[in-house]
């Protein structure tokens, strides 16, 4: 029998999918905002599907501030959007991209 995948909610469209298939933006104790991390990242969390209609009505709806409860850094917007376009490849080995929040 295999592995069962962790399921999560994605913020804008409120459906249930496999972790390895949304992106995580977390909130640190810290306020810094992390981008891609590794699952067992400490901090307040949320998720987003990886399509264009999630990740746009996230950020004009403010989905994932209201859900982390901080206001996003602009460096987080834009990696979002160009990971839409796939210039960014996600980071390998559970590297994660920081950014301190606004």
């Amino acid at each position: 029998m295999g592995k069962v995948q962790p399921q999560r909610r994605c913020v804008v469209c409120r459906q249930r999918k496999d972790r390895s298939t949304l992106w995580r933006v977390t909130r640190q104790p810290t306020g810094a905002v992390v981008l891609w991390t590794q699952p067992r990242q400490v901090g307040r969390s949320a998720y987003v599907c990886r399509e264009v209609d999630c990740v746009i009505s996230a950020l004009k709806r403010e989905s994932l501030q209201r859900a982390l409860k901080i206001g996003l850094p602009e460096e987080v917007k834009k990696q979002l959007l160009e990971g839409l376009e796939g210039s960014v490849p996600e980071p390998v080995g559970g590297q994660s991209m920081v950014f301190e929040a606004q």
